[in-house]
């Protein structure tokens, strides 16, 4: 356990230790996992969204990532949200209403989780303006989803994901990372750029990094660059509100 001498006396404090906050409740029927590192002050922090194609898929599916970016020093959250019924992916468009009525519920979900983390930032050492939203597949349809719809967070980070509501992203919204693989078979690389050419058209942040050839499974394959990527977006991300 570390340990800081204080100034001027004699003894030791102990500094805070590392947290794991396993099956918490955020909302009605739907829980959270939340590592916290060890060490006092405040640290920007990660909401991790699974990927499944919205029918499937468990928090625990985001766990190495949360334990990488803890390592890091990131307060990193992991959730369930509440799944849907249908199959829609592979896909290269974004037209079916039950698929965008499954992300609705998604973003619903992800953003009550976001409540919930700022309500509760003191017990997770977190700053409650440094939050991100980040995810893998549908998780990170999600992530924008949350992030251009007025949710307090410093932006969002969308793993072979992309914007589902492109009349939603305008100017005032916080900014767009999308790590995108051009071989992806089940999101369209197509679908991640018409995201970010929406999101320049009206004078909204976003950023699409291809990774040549990478297929979908981008999120497992290249796992350490998606945990970098996370890392140096929530520390450089303006703060909300500044």
């Amino acid at each position: 356990m570390a340990v800081a001498a204080l100034t001027g006396c004699s003894g030791i404090v102990a500094e805070p230790e590392a947290q794991s906050v396993v099956g918490v409740e955020y909302a009605p029927g739907l829980y959270a996992d939340v590592g916290v590192p060890a060490g006092d002050g405040r640290r920007p922090g990660v909401l991790l969204v699974h990927g499944g194609g919205f029918t499937f898929g468990t928090r625990q599916d985001m766990a190495g990532y949360a334990q990488a970016l803890v390592e890091r020093g990131v307060v990193a959250a992991t959730i369930d949200y509440r799944l849907s019924r249908g199959r829609w992916f592979p896909t290269d468009k974004f037209t079916n209403a039950a698929l965008r009525e499954a992300a609705a519920k998604a973003r619903d979900d992800a953003t009550a989780a976001v409540a919930w983390l700022r309500a509760n930032a003191e017990q997770f050492r977190l700053d409650p303006d440094r939050i991100a939203v980040a995810g893998y597949s549908a998780g990170g349809i999600t992530a924008i989803e949350v992030a251009t719809h007025d949710a307090p967070v410093v932006g969002a980070v969308a793993i072979a994901g992309a914007g589902m509501e492109l009349d939603q992203v305008d100017a005032g919204d916080p900014p767009l990372l999308l790590l995108h693989g051009t071989a992806d078979e089940i999101v369209g690389f197509n679908l991640a750029a018409a995201t970010c050419e929406a999101a320049t058209a009206v004078g909204a942040p976003c950023e699409l990094r291809p990774f040549d050839g990478v297929n979908h499974s981008i999120g497992g394959t290249l796992l350490p660059e998606m945990v970098d990527a996370i890392d140096t977006f929530v520390r450089t991300a303006p703060a909300v509100g500044s």
